[in-house]
């Protein structure tokens, strides 16, 4: 129990302070447009998750720390932050660090990108093979793709009544490259969703067999 709450503090403490340090708000300003992204979106659930979990461990016999703890839940929580790290490292780094390499520099050596797309991903993963109950349902790994539905309903009804994500009139109006329905199309967006979407599945499928076979030692 001790070392859940310190991961739960570890989490809502970092994940926080970057959300906040971001947001500008310390400097009498407030990006807008921040949590328009699912990096944003996530952080902001683990920290709200993790702060909450911490809460209620003090009362471990409570219907909602049983809620929280159970492995569905669980399943559910580590597999929506690992998606974060997981697109960021994998698929976004990659064609930014290419096109924009001077940017690049600038901007991902910093604590809040670091924070919520390193440390928050890792400590949550850590968090759940330490301390979370296993032995998740199957179910599970296709429950959790709610999350991803929800945000991708979210980004496209954005994209096409909201503005431009830097304001400008030219900017783009969608919140990363693979939901771009007006430069990809019908037919490129839906195959982009169907490859996503399946991919999140598997990583949802993953961590049920993991915790399948942890549960047994």
């Amino acid at each position: 129990m001790l070392t859940e709450r310190i991961f739960c503090l570890l989490i809502a403490g970092l994940g926080g302070a970057a959300l906040l340090r971001a947001s500008r708000i310390l400097r009498g300003e407030y990006n807008k447009g921040m949590f328009v992204f699912y990096t944003s979106q996530s952080n902001l659930l683990m920290v709200l998750f993790h702060a909450l979990l911490f809460g209620v461990s003090f009362a471990p016999q409570s219907t909602l720390y049983a809620f929280l703890s159970a492995p569905w839940v669980r399943i559910i929580v580590v597999t929506c932050i690992t998606i974060t790290f997981v697109v960021y490292h994998f698929i976004l780094t990659p064609g930014y660090k290419r096109d924009h390499p001077d940017r690049f520099r600038q901007e991902y050596f910093t604590f809040d990108n670091l924070t919520v797309h390193y440390a928050v991903p890792w400590l949550v993963i850590l968090c759940w093979a330490i301390c979370a109950e296993k032995n998740a349902p199957l179910w599970s790994a296709a429950a959790w793709l709610a999350l991803p539905l929800a945000y991708v309903a979210y980004a496209l009804l954005r994209g096409r009544f909201g503005g431009t994500m830097n304001g400008r009139p030219d900017g783009p109006r969608y919140p990363y490259p693979f939901l771009d329905a007006e430069a990809l199309g019908p037919k490129g967006l839906a195959k982009n969703l169907v490859i996503y979407l399946a991919a999140f599945y598997l990583v949802g499928l993953a961590y049920v067999g993991v915790s399948k076979v942890l549960s047994l030692l």
